[in-house]
């Protein structure tokens, strides 16, 4: 949260199929200004965990950045 003392970051797991599942993380920052530039550690993580999951990924500048990643789950017995 460049040149702020505090920001909000809020994490999502949704089911929305009885098979896949969607992990949203958002955050109220700056936002985003693309794939492309993205460098950083954050950004090359969230590349490596997406690729493992199947890369169904998305990015969003949503009053924030608004990071989605869809997978396959299954259910804990």
């Amino acid at each position: 949260f460049k040149e702020r003392e505090t920001g909000r970051i809020t994490v999502e797991l949704n089911l929305f199929q009885s098979d896949r599942a969607e992990l949203v993380i958002h955050d109220d920052g700056p936002g985003y200004e693309g794939e492309q530039s993205a460098t950083g550690m954050g950004s090359r993580l969230i590349r490596a965990i997406a690729a493992q999951l199947g890369n169904d990924y998305s990015y969003a500048s949503d009053n924030g950045t608004r990071f989605a990643i869809r997978f396959a789950a299954k259910a804990l017995k």
